[in-house]
Order: structure tokens, then C-alpha cells, then sequence
């Protein structure tokens, strides 16, 4: 009797250290995939100074002869593709709620993959806009270098 009783409390043990090591793995995929959505948010975010170099550009005299030599909807659609593109980062920041350690570990997983898909589609609406405007509307390399020593900084630890 006695030592079914031990068998019966070591197969107890083992299920609940089961259970707490397979809770670790889950609470480490939560903390992995958080840091994953944040990577990709701290990838795109110094983009934005991109966005906002051409919309100044855009709003500068440059406007006027983009009208000239392009199609009469050329500024407009890059002005409003530019203005989703930030908008898009903004809303995202603004929306996202990063998991608390107290929730529950299968809710966080399935929010921080739906926002690694939103936070994906935040970047492919920048770099679409970005890409757009280079082909219409030469920066200066002063400008562009500001850019870049901006994104350095934001990427260093």
C-alpha cells in the first residue's frame, strides 16, 4: 500500500513539474514573440523621418513642379499614401498593449500574433510609401544623411 501511494505522489509530481515546464515554455514564447513584434516596431520607426522629409518635400515648391511634369493625381496620392503610412505607425503605437505577466499565456500569444501581422503590414505600408516617393521626389544627400545618423541612433543598444 505504501508504495503505491509513493508511485501514485511521484506520477503526481511529475505532472504538475510537467505542467509548471510546459507554463515556462509558453510564458518564454510570450516574451520571445513580444520582443519580436517590439524589433519590428524599433525596425520601421525611424523610417518615419523618411515619410516626413517627403511630405515636407511635398509641401515645399517642389508640389508645384511635381503638378507639372506628372499626372494631375501624382501629389495627391503621394501626399495621402505618405500620411496613411505614418498614420498607420501612429494608430498601431497607440493600439497596442503589450501582454501584462499575469494574463493568461494562450490570449497573449494569439494578440501578439495578430499584432506581429499588423505591425508587418505597418511596415509595408511605410516602405511602400518610401518607395514611391524616391521615385518621384530627389532629397538632397544632407537630408538623407540626417535620416540615416537618425536610424543609427535608434538601433544602437
Amino acid at each position: 500500500m505504501k508504495s503505491a501511494k509513493q508511485l501514485y505522489g511521484w506520477m503526481l509530481a511529475l505532472a504538475l513539474l510537467g505542467l509548471v515546464s510546459c507554463g515556462e515554455d509558453l510564458q518564454k514564447k510570450v516574451k520571445e514573440l513580444h520582443y519580436e513584434v517590439i524589433g519590428l516596431h524599433d525596425e520601421v520607426m525611424p523610417k518615419i523621418c523618411y515619410i516626413e522629409l517627403y511630405k515636407a518635400e511635398l509641401d515645399s515648391s517642389y508640389a508645384d513642379s511635381l503638378e507639372a511634369t506628372a499626372p494631375a493625381n501624382t501629389y495627391k496620392t503621394l501626399q495621402a499614401e505618405l500620411t496613411e503610412a505614418e498614420a498607420s505607425m501612429t494608430e498601431w503605437m497607440q493600439k497596442f498593449q503589450p501582454p501584462a505577466a499575469g494574463d493568461d499565456v494562450e490570449k497573449a500569444l494569439g494578440y501578439l500574433n495578430k499584432e506581429l501581422v499588423r505591425v508587418n503590414g505597418v511596415k509595408s505600408k511605410i516602405e511602400t510609401a518610401i518607395k514611391n516617393a524616391q521615385q518621384r521626389i530627389p532629397l538632397s544627400p544632407e537630408k538623407l544623411k540626417a535620416c540615416e545618423t537618425r536610424q543609427a541612433h535608434s538601433q544602437q543598444p
